[in-house]
């Protein structure tokens, strides 16, 4: 079944899983990293940044008061 709102310039990877595990930092002796893509508009099209979930999560907190005031 197609979906009419999934922009096909996305990667099936993308589309399909947009959460995976970074490998674990050598430098900490934290395990692996939840990862995540996020997509913006721009001028130029689609950009697809991947972060660790937790910034995003974090940048969400810091922008939900702003939304809400909206």
């Amino acid at each position: 079944m197609k979906h009419a709102h999934v922009d096909e310039t996305l990667t099936r990877a993308e589309r399909e899983a947009p959460f995976r595990l970074a490998p674990a930092d050598a430098g900490t002796v934290e395990g692996p990293t939840r990862l995540a893509c996020t997509i913006t508009e721009t001028d130029q099209g689609l950009e697809v940044e991947e972060k660790p979930l937790a910034a995003i999560l974090e940048e969400l907190a810091t922008l939900q008061p702003q939304i809400a005031a909206e």
